[in-house]
């Protein structure tokens, strides 16, 4: 006595089939209207895998999407940075995210915006941010940038989370110093004896130039 309406997948001799089927109440009979639609079932579960696969990468490579639309001054975004809590999603105003930045890069932020916003989307742009006492540092890119009717402009682009690549530079240029700047001579060498690197010291004791390949 009820319209149905859905999609159904059917298993025949090993091979999967998708219809949509519509069924209706006809006086005493049952109306029935299907149609194959198999090619695009097919299509939508490549598509569910490919997209499963992408948030897969997006999680390990700390990336997410975003998009701005002058018209509201807003910044949407969702993805797999891991620096939200709860879920990985935002959606504020543009003025009320420049506030999470840190100052010595709000200046670099909004040249960066307003170069995008006439057209330029060459620059790939790093910034920090300051979220519940934890500096993040972040790489963005826009992508595409569209002149909408009303003459607002939309941008979208990708956003990364680099903190463990900085850090890890901060690392190595902390111990670089610490070498540079002890009270002994420090040196490599390869297993023939050749130098491969020097500290600072030694360079001075054995009149090796900064310039000099060792």
């Amino acid at each position: 006595k009820e319209t149905s309406s859905d999609y159904y997948e059917v298993s025949i001799e090993g091979k999967n089939y998708f219809f949509f089927c519509s069924m209706q109440p006809y006086e005493e009979y049952v109306l029935c209207q299907y149609t194959d639609v198999t090619q695009r079932g097919i299509k939508q579960q490549k598509i569910g895998k490919r997209n499963q696969e992408l948030t897969e990468i997006q999680k390990i490579a700390l990336i997410g999407d975003w998009y701005y639309t002058s018209k509201d001054d807003k910044l949407r975004y969702k993805g797999q940075t891991s620096i939200s809590t709860g879920h990985d999603q935002l959606n504020i105003p543009l003025e009320r995210y420049r506030r999470i930045v840190l100052k010595d890069d709000q200046d670099n932020f909004i040249r960066w915006q307003k170069k995008v916003l006439r057209g330029d989307l060459s620059e790939t742009f790093d910034f920090r941010i300051l979220l519940q006492g934890k500096i993040f540092y972040l790489r963005a890119k826009a992508l595409a940038r569209e002149k909408n009717r009303d003459g607002s402009i939309m941008v979208e682009g990708y956003v990364q989370n680099v903190t463990d690549v900085y850090q890890k530079r901060n690392d190595i240029s902390l111990l670089t110093h610490a070498i540079n700047n002890a009270a002994e001579d420090i040196f490599a060498a390869d297993e023939e004896g050749n130098l491969i690197f020097v500290n600072r010291l030694f360079q001075q004791h054995h009149n090796i130039s900064g310039k000099d390949d060792i």
